[in-house]
Parts: C-alpha cells; sequence; structure tokens
C-alpha cells in the first residue's frame, strides 16, 4: 500500500512539473542566467547559440578569426579580449515592451565576491565611479525563442 500512494505522490509531481509553462519573462530570465554559465564554463557554442546581439565589435578586436565562427569569437572575448565572463550574483526584471525583457544584473567573482568595475584608464577612483549593476536585455519572440541582446560587462 506503502509503494502505491508513494508511486502516485511521485506521478503527480511529475504531471503537475510538466504542465507548469514559465512566463517569457521567467524564460528570459533564466536563459540569460544560462547564457552566462556557459560562457564561464568555456562552453562557447552554447553561449553562442543563446546570444541574438551583434558580433561586430568582437569580429573588429579578432580579426584573425572567421567572422562565421561564433564560438572563437566568445572564446577570445573571455580569454583576452577583456569581457567578464563571470556567473550572475543576483538578476531583478525591471521592464518589458512585450519582447525585450530588461534585467538589471550583479555578477560574482570567481571567488564569490560582487563584481566590481572601477573607472577606466585613470579616471577618478571615488566610490561613485564603481558600477556593481548592468543593464541587460533578453529577447523573447512569439515562438519562445529567447536570445542575451548585449555583451558582458568588458574591462580594458
Amino acid at each position: 500500500m506503502v509503494k502505491i500512494n508513494t508511486l502516485l505522490i511521485i506521478g503527480t509531481l511529475i504531471i503537475i512539473g510538466c504542465t507548469h509553462t514559465s512566463s517569457p519573462a521567467e524564460l528570459a530570465q533564466s536563459t540569460l542566467i544560462e547564457f552566462f554559465d556557459q560562457l564561464n564554463n568555456g562552453k562557447y557554442q552554447q553561449a553562442s547559440e543563446l546570444y541574438g546581439g551583434s558580433y561586430e565589435i568582437l569580429m573588429q578586436m579578432n580579426p584573425d578569426v572567421e567572422p562565421s565562427d561564433y564560438p572563437g569569437l566568445w572564446k577570445n572575448a573571455c580569454t583576452i579580449n577583456g569581457y567578464q565572463c563571470i556567473k550572475i550574483k543576483s538578476v531583478d526584471f525591471i521592464e518589458t515592451d512585450g519582447t525585450i525583457y530588461t534585467f538589471q544584473v550583479e555578477f560574482r567573482n570567481p571567488d564569490g565576491s560582487l563584481f566590481v568595475q572601477g573607472p577606466c584608464c585613470g579616471a577618478d577612483q571615488s566610490p561613485e565611479t564603481r558600477i556593481t549593476s548592468f543593464i541587460y536585455q533578453v529577447h523573447v519572440n512569439k515562438t519562445e525563442v529567447v536570445r542575451v541582446m548585449d555583451l558582458p560587462v568588458y574591462v580594458p
């Protein structure tokens, strides 16, 4: 009798889990997190499949990489060019226009501390010039194809 009840409960939970559909905002948020996880783990092919923004800057920075080699462009972006391919610490939904979902994101350094982007190139080092949160946009189309539209944070 106990086995039947346990199986019934497990089956019910599976059915409930399978029938739950994510909202477009949840889908956009999970894709954003997954994108940065893939970059952080060096899975550049998978990351490129989640990106829908422009590659123009990455192509300019990497003239020796074939423009259609998106994984190669991501590898250089994350390992050579100064893009911060680190994991997300927190993400907060800001707004949507129906297809573009905007989030405020904080990142964490490999040691778990909050990522802080300091001022560039000898500028004033005051606390006001330090940035800890960044805006990211994610596009969700009618067929729920989801793409991150912005490059990772750049540190020259």
